[in-house]
């Protein structure tokens, strides 16, 4: 039988470690309740707060124990408070790990705190901050340990508190942290608790991640290997080294100054994380995607770079790499517009573009021709503007013009006349240059990601004409571009006479474009980056930025379910089987209901639901599986009431195996004494046994709400119990 955590303190006195009976209990309670990440301890002396930290681990039977680092040089030390330490302390905590069997749980990194820090890579659920208790070194724990702390996680300070002729650092850190905003849960004895709030996230500027592998097709020229190009500079100034793979090396494309690799090379190493860039693949090479998704690829990272048009490609792609992050490079993936896809979290990333590499002509433009730039994808729509225009313009192209656009009979007629010119494909130190001499560029895509070049255009200072596909950031119509709601011909020759017509109008455009434009600079980009770097382990639900919340749904998809309820809340009593994020069981705390009950299956949406509530003491959030139910209730039966008001089984039932479904709601039903809401798919509603069920079990249907967000779960059903 385990024992119990009075029984193992007793065997140890206080001197053998500086907690006491009260503090262990604390210690071992917090860690029973960490559902995600891995425990940190800082400054482990003798072990004992580490085996009230592998108590609380073992009482959860889990099949899968949270592992426990405890971070203690064991250096001949002298603290604050005159203590002595050093390597005695190792051999005394190696000695109770032996004895106490805790070893199995506790992993001893015997170095300062601030140098695993650098490179940690494991996400937090358990903070304890125990080391050294001078202020800086309290800090310094503090603001190194912190970023890796799941939202939702627990941080704890022990010798929190000013005692009588005492003035620790570490209290006086506790009490700067209540004093600017934070919010203990509860002291006990000399340890304080918090939990971390969910909030926006702040950019960072390093990563544990050493390595990105870009991996694609072909090295052929193109917008999307580039930019992984200009990235890789920045990151690598970070301490990332990136890679790329090719399967086919028959293109024309060598990034500058970085490692080439083959298929079965990158395979034969290990990444801190992988990266797909966009989906201009053929077939074959998408379901190769299937082969590196283990764990030696690291974080896997799926970059959609281009509008909805591609969507089936950027699926296919997302099934066959099974991404941990998706993000894409547009806002034409707005929310809600891509719940078809799997990943853990997603975001957006607008390009970027080098202001101070691209910059504004200081010589002058000819005074001859007018000189149009634009790049091959426009190229099309372009000749038979220049057809129209028949002046003194010249369309410069960048890239190479395809032979069978050559033998054309426009083709023909415009390289005649001197009003086309091929400018190949050009370096990097090259492009400004080719901006320069431009009078305007002109970007007439119907789909993009990010317009290259229309972002670099405006960097220089040159004005731009341009449809909206991949220019929605900086791009606004006679203000800082002349924008081509919808393209034609006429239109576009329009366009191009009042930049002609109307020189200091287009200049004075261009100028505010460059300062739009300065907003998307590298350094920005890789911050962002690096966020999709810091794996915090979760699998993001509602997508809910300003609290770290990066998942697919759309928040007012979830919410439409209030508006239902808002006159049954108030002082009443609530179960939600299902409560993701607990966001909603938040905007139920805060509309007056009486308990919150909540299950989540996902133990990090658990943690974040725990730091929405603020540890509300009406709240109380289970770590579980709804079904087997009999198995549920046998293990937290005595954590529920027997009877709520309300129950919520909101878009849940379709996720129990069929074979448990009945008995869960059965169950469900049995708890529920007032009201029952259920949200399922539209056809499930025609289950014959699922509505026998509801109506033998004496619940009328009351109301029905319709949904028509993009992303739904299906319509919601209020249900009365029969008085």
């Amino acid at each position: 039988m385990e024992k119990t955590i009075e029984q193992i303190m007793a065997s140890y006195p206080y001197e053998k470690g500086g907690i006491t009976v009260e503090e262990a209990t604390a210690l071992s309670k917090y860690a029973a309740n960490i559902t995600l990440g891995v425990i940190v301890e800082i400054g482990s002396f003798k072990g004992k707060s580490a085996l009230a930290l592998s108590h609380g681990v073992r009482s959860t039977q889990s099949e899968s124990l949270t592992p426990i680092f405890c971070i203690d040089p064991h250096q001949a030390f002298t603290g604050e408070l005159g203590g002595k330490f050093g390597p005695n302390d190792r051999k005394d905590f190696f000695q109770l790990m032996l004895d106490s069997g805790a070893y199995q749980e506790v992993s001893l990194i015997n170095l300062e705190s601030t140098i695993p820090a650098k490179g940690w890579d494991k996400p937090i659920g358990m903070l304890f901050i125990d080391g050294d208790h001078r202020y800086g070194a309290v800090k310094e724990d503090y603001q190194n340990w912190y970023p890796h702390v799941i939202d939702g996680g627990v941080i704890a300070f022990d010798d929190s508190r000013f005692l009588s002729g005492q003035t620790l650092g570490s209290a006086q850190f506790v009490d700067e942290l209540i004093k600017a905003g934070a919010q203990p849960i509860e002291t006990v004895g000399k340890i304080t608790f918090f939990r971390k709030p969910c909030a926006k996230p702040v950019l960072r500027t390093t990563t544990s991640v050493r390595t990105l592998l870009v991996y694609a097709e072909q090295n052929i020229v193109c917008g999307g290997l580039i930019r992984f190009e200009r990235l890789g500079h920045k990151l690598r100034r970070r301490g990332v080294e990136v890679s790329f793979c090719f399967e086919n090396y028959n293109g024309t494309w060598q990034p500058t100054g970085f490692e080439l690799l083959t298929p079965e090379e990158a395979s034969n190493r290990n990444w801190g994380a992988t990266l797909i860039p966009g989906a201009g693949f053929s077939d074959n090479f998408i379901e190769s995607l299937s082969t590196i998704t283990s764990k030696q690829f690291g974080i896997r990272i799926q970059a959609v770079l281009n509008d909805r048009s591609r969507r089936e490609r950027f699926i296919a792609v997302n099934r066959a790499f099974k991404p941990d992050s998706v993000f894409f490079n547009n806002s034409d993936w707005e929310e809600g517009s891509y719940t078809d896809f799997l990943a853990r979290k997603f975001t957006v990333i607008e390009g970027a573009v080098d202001c101070s590499h691209f910059y504004p002509a200081v010589s002058s433009k000819s005074k001859t021709k007018f000189v149009i730039g634009i790049s091959t994808k426009s190229l099309e729509r372009m000749m038979p503007v220049m057809q129209q225009l028949k002046g003194d313009e010249v369309l410069h192209v960048m890239g190479y013009i395809p032979e069978a656009v050559k033998q054309s009979e426009i083709f023909q007629k415009l390289h005649q006349r001197n009003a086309i010119v091929e400018e190949g494909i050009l370096s990097e130190h090259e492009l400004p240059a080719f901006y320069h001499k431009c009078h305007c560029i002109v970007h007439v895509e119907d789909h993009a990601g990010w317009a290259n070049t229309a972002a670099e255009a405006l960097a220089c200072g040159v004005p731009l004409i341009c449809t909206s596909a991949g220019t929605k950031a900086f791009a606004t119509h006679k203000k800082t571009a002349l924008i081509l709601e919808k393209y034609s011909t006429e239109a576009c020759v329009d366009a191009i006479n009042e930049v002609i017509n109307n020189p200091d109008e287009a200049i004075l455009r261009a100028s505010a474009g460059r300062t739009a434009i300065q907003r998307h600079d590298w350094d920005t980009f890789c911050d962002e980056f690096i966020l999709l770097l810091n794996d915090d382990g979760r699998e993001h639900y509602l997508r809910l930025p300003d609290l770290n919340m990066f998942g697919k749904w759309p928040v007012h998809t979830r919410t439409e379910v209030l508006p239902i309820l808002k006159d049954l809340v108030e002082g009443a009593s609530i179960f939600d089987a299902g409560c993701a994020e607990g966001y909603i069981g938040y905007l139920l705390l805060q509309a007056g209901c009486k308990r919150l009950d909540g299950v989540e299956l996902d133990g990090g949406r658990i943690l974040t639901a725990r730091a929405l509530s603020a540890d509300d003491a009406r709240a109380n959030f289970i770590h579980a599986s709804l079904s087997p139910w009999s198995d549920f209730i046998e293990k937290y039966n005595n954590k529920l009431l027997k009877k709520y008001d309300l129950v919520l089984y909101l878009a849940v039932h379709q996720h129990i195996p069929e074979s448990e479904r009945i008995a869960t709601l059965t169950g469900l039903l049995a708890r529920a004494s007032k009201w029952f809401v259920m949200r399922i798919p539209a056809s499930y509603y025609q289950d014959t046994q699922l509505n026998r069920m509801l109506s033998q079990s004496g619940f009328t249907l009351h109301s029905e709400h319709l949904s028509d967000n993009p992303g739904g779960a299906g319509p919601i059903r209020l249900y009365r119990r029969d008085n």
